[in-house]
């Protein structure tokens, strides 16, 4: 499930300008902080880091 929420928030992190609360939010966690926290454990980076990562590759 987790990983399932994580996969969408790297779409909206790459498809959209959402803020990282908005992204939590749209993808069910209540606490932004908590998703960040989730997201790192998966990804080994911040979805922030993730993001600029991306746009460092355009």
């Amino acid at each position: 499930m987790l990983e399932l929420r994580v996969l969408e928030a790297k779409k909206l992190l790459r498809q959209s300008d959402l803020r990282i609360y908005e992204i939590a939010g749209r993808i069910g966690f209540q606490n932004a902080d908590y998703f960040v926290t989730q997201f790192e454990k998966l990804e080994q980076v911040s979805p922030t880091e993730y993001r600029n990562i991306l746009i460092e590759k355009e």
